[in-house]
């Protein structure tokens, strides 16, 4: 039973919070992403065609969502899983990973299907294991960007609606004036003013965002 003077508090954010509604291809991840929506078509028309594609950049451009979003495409056009193939490296590719990748590469490369794998490596890093190092150079290779200042308006929205917060346009161009030059930093802000307004029953809006912006003051 909740105590007098408590909020309930409710995580009211996406249960699919990197599904395809919410990816926005930017400039940065728009070639990779044309490319492995295409190798789908392509596959699901012709299963015997392969297509290997290995993206990569910094941390916070994307790579996760892109793999999400793309696996989700694969769903709609019914590939089945062994057809569509998507890894996740991470930070660093370890010599852990190179066995269950080399399996699906070479499953793939000779069965057909497509293989997506992602990590903030360059496919050329020399600390690489050189089977997985040479199977990556072998394929398509894409280097994602964060996107420009420009774009940031979308991405915004995105992310605010993943914690079903609605702000006011006035209040956007508000956060568009003041938030970072670097959008790993968004979700967290965004995650501060989802906290306020739960656990004080407070709407969203300037006055929320400007106390958010007070504890943490952006550069």
């Amino acid at each position: 039973m909740k105590k007098s003077g408590q909020q309930l508090t409710f995580d009211l954010r996406s249960a699919k919070p990197f599904g395809r509604r919410y990816f926005i291809p930017h400039s940065g991840v728009a070639e990779a992403v044309y490319a492995v929506e295409e190798a789908l078509s392509l596959v699901q028309q012709d299963p015997a065609a392969s297509h290997l594609i290995y993206v990569y950049g910094p941390q916070g451009v994307g790579k996760t969502h892109l793999l999400k979003s793309c696996e989700e495409a694969a769903h709609e056009l019914g590939l089945p899983a062994d057809k569509a193939v998507f890894i996740d490296f991470g930070a660093e590719i370890s010599d852990d990973d190179a066995p269950h990748f080399n399996e699906v590469y070479e499953r793939t490369r000779t069965e057909g299907g497509v293989l997506v794998s992602a990590g903030r490596q360059s496919p050329t890093n020399e600390s690489i294991t050189p089977h997985v190092r040479s199977r990556l150079l072998a394929g398509s290779l894409f280097e994602l960007r964060h996107p420009a200042e420009k774009e940031f308006r979308p991405i915004i929205k995105s992310l605010l609606e993943r914690r079903n917060i609605q702000l006011s346009d006035f209040s956007i161009d508000y956060l568009l004036r003041r938030l970072p030059r670097k959008p790993l930093s968004f979700d967290a802000l965004f995650a501060r003013i989802a906290e306020l307004c739960l656990s004080e029953a407070r709407p969203a809006g300037l006055g929320v965002i400007r106390e958010v912006f007070n504890e943490s003051p952006q550069k």
